[in-house]
């Protein structure tokens, strides 16, 4: 992918995760007025933009999407996804946050089946 190409696409992942920038383009933003609870489609949607905007920083790419995981809701705070070692194209994630979407933990992880040595 051109060098052009990729930086156009990470200040659209970046934008997407801005409030404004999310209502600038018909999205929904991240949280919620005055600290109420995202709903389950919002949430869905919140993750999967942290997800992949981890990735691209990490691996260039952005394999998830809506299908990828199902999101819970425990107690005050949303989960998805979690290690996946045929996950897609070798990568998942797991991505938490509180019920407004903030207090965000974004993890990615690469699996290869390549077995190493142990010696």
């Amino acid at each position: 992918m051109p060098a052009r190409a990729k930086v156009l696409l990470l200040a659209l992942l970046m934008l997407l995760t801005l409030p404004v920038g999310s209502a600038l383009l018909g999205c929904q933003p991240a949280l919620r007025e005055g600290g109420r609870p995202l709903e389950r489609i919002a949430a869905l949607q919140l993750a999967v933009r942290l997800a992949n905007a981890e990735c691209q920083e990490r691996y260039e790419c952005a394999p998830f999407n809506e299908t990828s995981y199902t999101i819970a809701r425990a107690e005050d705070r949303w989960t998805w996804g979690g290690l996946d070692l045929v996950g897609e194209a070798g990568f998942s994630a797991r991505v938490s946050f509180d019920a407004s979407g903030g207090d965000r933990q974004v993890e990615v992880f690469y699996s290869t089946d390549e077995v190493m040595p142990l010696y």
